[in-house]
């Protein structure tokens, strides 16, 4: 990031993401696979250590911007994880209802 004006609002994005990736994957958790094979439901703290560990498995992608982080460009990418997210969490309720 150039600007350090900038760099509030990118911690706010990052906060926001793991709040509701979190969220998402206790739920997602706790209606599925934890019926299914008979495991105990997660807590959000639970939910957000084993994000981090699988984030640390898989690896994180390195993209370099030329022009910088800009607010369009984390709004944007805030958007989307939030759009995915509420997508997924739908999902797996509808899935839910019928196991």
């Amino acid at each position: 990031m150039k600007d350090n004006n900038e760099f509030p609002f990118a911690l706010a994005t990052i906060m926001v993401r793991l709040i509701a990736e979190g969220f998402v994957f206790m739920k997602l958790w706790n209606w599925m696979v934890a019926p299914l094979f008979q495991l105990q439901p997660l807590g959000v703290y639970e939910s957000f250590g084993l994000i981090v560990i699988l984030n640390f498995l898989k690896g994180y992608k390195s993209i370099e911007y030329e022009a910088g982080f800009t607010s369009e460009l984390i709004v944007n990418a805030l958007t989307k994880e939030l759009v995915y997210s509420f997508f997924f969490l739908m999902l797996g309720a509808l899935i839910s209802l019928y196991l």
